[in-house]
């Protein structure tokens, strides 16, 4: 999953939709972010450890992606994507 900090509260939808629709499954979500602050990591971590859903956040240096195109649609963390 990629991560921007602007999308935190529809990840914890995501979370909630994924233990709700499945109670007996366990999850990992490896998330790829490069704005994220490791407190604000940190903090959903714990939201989802409390949901049994293990959270693995991996944080990449944005001069990677400098010279990448980029718009308010497509964000250079799309492009971990391909």
């Amino acid at each position: 999953m990629i991560m921007e900090t602007n999308y935190i509260n529809q990840f914890k939808t995501l979370v909630n939709s994924l233990i709700i629709n499945n109670k007996d499954d366990l999850f990992t979500i490896h998330m790829i972010n490069k704005s994220m602050t490791p407190s604000e990591a940190k903090k959903l971590q714990t939201y989802c450890y409390e949901r049994r859903v293990l959270l693995n956040p991996v944080s990449f240096d944005g001069r990677l992606l400098e010279d990448a195109p980029a718009n308010e649609k497509v964000t250079k963390e799309m492009y971990y994507r391909l």
